[in-house]
C-alpha cells in the first residue's frame, strides 16, 4: 500500500482538543479574507458581499465537520476488510482526491481567465483553489470510505 497517505504530525494536531472549532474559524477567516483580496484587487472595496459570506460559513462549517471526518475516518484497518476501507478508501482515495481537488478547481479558473493575464487572475485562481481545498476536504474523506465500503463489499473481502 505504498500510495497511502501517511501524516502522524496532522493527525495529533487534528485531534488535539478544540481541533474542531479552531479549524472552523481558521478556514472561515481564510475564505474572508481570500474573497476580501479578491474584491480588493479588482478595484473594488474590501467588502464581502452576502454570497461571500454564504462561502465564508460553507468554509467554516467544512473546517469543523473536516476535523471531525478525519478523527472517525483517518485511521488504519485491522481487519483485510478494514484495510480496504480505511487503508486504501479513506487514506487513498480521499487523500487523492483532497490533492486534485484544488489543482482542478484553480486550472478551470485560470483557463476561463487566461486572457486576462493580470493579478486578479491570479487571485482568482488561488481563491478558487483554496477554498475547494477546505470545501472538500471533509467530502473526500467521506467518498473515500464510500467508494472503500463498496469496493470491499464488491470484492467480498471480509
Amino acid at each position: 500500500m505504498r500510495w497511502v497517505f501517511r501524516l502522524p504530525r496532522l493527525d495529533t494536531v487534528f485531534r488535539s482538543n478544540g481541533a474542531d472549532r479552531a479549524f472552523g474559524v481558521i478556514a472561515a477567516g481564510a475564505a474572508a479574507a481570500l474573497l476580501g483580496t479578491d474584491h480588493l484587487l479588482r478595484g473594488g472595496a474590501m467588502r464581502l458581499t452576502w454570497p461571500d459570506w454564504v462561502v465564508v460559513i460553507w468554509c467554516g462549517l467544512s473546517g469543523f465537520f473536516g476535523v471531525r471526518a478525519w478523527r472517525r475516518l483517518w485511521r488504519h484497518g485491522r481487519t483485510p476488510a478494514e484495510r480496504f476501507v480505511y487503508d486504501l478508501g479513506v487514506r487513498g482515495l480521499g487523500g487523492i482526491t483532497v490533492l486534485v481537488a484544488p489543482l482542478v478547481a484553480g486550472s478551470v479558473i485560470w483557463r476561463m481567465l487566461a486572457s486576462a493575464h493580470d493579478s486578479a487572475a491570479w487571485m482568482a485562481a488561488l481563491v478558487c483553489a483554496i477554498l475547494s481545498l477546505i470545501v472538500t476536504w471533509p467530502l473526500s474523506l467521506w467518498v473515500g470510505f464510500v467508494w472503500g465500503s463498496m469496493m470491499a463489499r464488491l470484492g467480498r473481502v471480509s
